[in-house]
């Protein structure tokens, strides 16, 4: 049993025998864990051969089998360089989709240079095309996506009750990878649908200012109900500084809908939209949101309390790691009782988010659950006084009172 931080592995099993010069090798993992969790199973490495030319192969997959691969292939060694190339009859299953090798694809390398040819990935649809290139002070990867199935890829999503669907063509290349890597290339995500609700299609092009060390963004989110427009820039520069993030958000309009399914613990069916103009600025390690939004007359289901309220027009104001409701907002539940609320949410930079919120009504609904919904709190309750929602969003602690 082996362990290296949060990997653990266990029944390692590995024959290595050289005889006059030819090596030959057999390593074996029955199981890779991570964070408690099996990533790999069935893992082998496999190689024979002398030292200019060994031929492995190399197989593995996931724990449930719908993603694999079963490698074959050369390495080489000549003028100082070694070359790999794998073999057409490779094997690679995503999702239990089946992908192809190209023929003719190398990658050769030593500890100056490292290059990559015509490593295109492909099925009868989607294509991955790699290249690589750092030899003589020159260094860029570049790949190219071709109408890529996102799907295929978003079994973690899944696995979290996200549903995302959609296509994904386009560039992103990384100059000076191995200095100050900049980031940059022109990306469309089409036909966007989160669990089966349309969102739109996001396009982003951008382009690298070398001697500035920037890198310039263009591009937004589009469709019948969301439009949001994205300009603005980030420093790839290796000392950071006050503006390494720069970047406007002009939201015109959007759908609470749109987001809702990132958030079903929290909320559902919901309807009305949000516009405004956020910010984000600031170190790359500490960046911090400036703007404000519009929330116009939104309507939504609490999850856990299956109440449905709707907020009248507010205006939310983002400063200094805090989300402030400028002037408060109004709560009216499906039976036209009001509540009033006000307060905030903090965060560090996007990290440890917060509440300190507070409701007070004369009467409202506050809970509308049957035992199917939650079999330890159901049933229909009103709320004549008030409630604070304060401390961490992981753990919120809730104080009622009134009757």
């Amino acid at each position: 049993k082996v362990k290296f931080d949060k990997v653990e592995t266990k029944d390692f099993i590995s024959n290595i025998q050289v005889r006059n010069g030819e090596i030959d090798m057999i390593n074996s993992l029955p199981e890779i864990i991570v964070n408690d969790s099996l990533l790999i199973k069935d893992f082998s490495l496999i190689a024979k051969g002398f030292k200019e030319n060994v031929r492995f192969s190399l197989n593995g997959s996931n724990k449930n089998e719908n993603t694999s691969i079963g490698l074959n292939g050369n390495l080489a060694f000549a003028r100082k360089m070694f070359t790999v190339s794998l073999d057409t009859n490779s094997t690679i299953l995503i999702n239990n989709s089946f992908w192809e090798i190209a023929k003719n694809n190398t990658i050769s390398f030593n500890k100056n240079v490292l290059m990559a040819e015509n490593f295109i990935i492909f099925n009868n649809k989607s294509e991955f095309n790699f290249k690589v290139n750092k030899k003589g002070g020159t260094n860029n990867f570049i790949l190219n996506l071709k109408n890529i199935v996102v799907e295929d890829f978003a079994e973690v999503l899944r696995n979290k009750g996200l549903d995302l669907k959609g296509e994904l063509s386009g560039q992103v290349k990384i100059d000076n990878f191995d200095k100050e890597p900049a980031i940059h290339g022109n990306l469309d995500f089409l036909k966007i649908v989160l669990n089966d609700y349309n969102i739109g299609n996001f396009k982003l092009n951008s382009r690298v200012d070398i001697p500035d060390k920037r890198v310039y963004l263009s591009g937004g989110l589009f469709s019948k109900e969301n439009h949001i427009d994205i300009n603005g820039a980030y420093s790839f520069n290796k000392t950071s500084q006050e503006d390494d993030i720069d970047v406007d958000i002009n939201i015109k309009q959007f759908t609470v809908k749109s987001f809702e399914e990132f958030i079903p613990q929290f909320i559902s069916n919901s309807s009305g939209t949000v516009n405004g103009n956020v910010k984000v600025f600031g170190p790359r390690k500490t960046p911090n949101l400036y703007g404000w939004v519009d929330v116009n007359d939104v309507t939504t289901t609490v999850s856990y309390t299956k109440v449905r309220y709707t907020i009248a027009n507010t205006k939310v104001l983002f400063r200094n790691n805090i989300i402030k409701l400028e002037d408060g907002f109004t709560l009216q539940d499906q039976e036209g009782n009001i509540g009033f609320g006000s307060g905030e949410v903090t965060h560090e930079n996007f990290k440890n988010w917060a509440l300190n919120l507070k409701v007070v009504t004369d009467k409202i609904q506050a809970l509308n659950t049957t035992i199917k919904d939650n079999d330890t709190f159901s049933g229909t309750a009103y709320l004549k006084g008030g409630a604070t929602f304060t401390g961490l969003t992981t753990e919120p602690s809730i104080y009622i009172w009134g009757e």
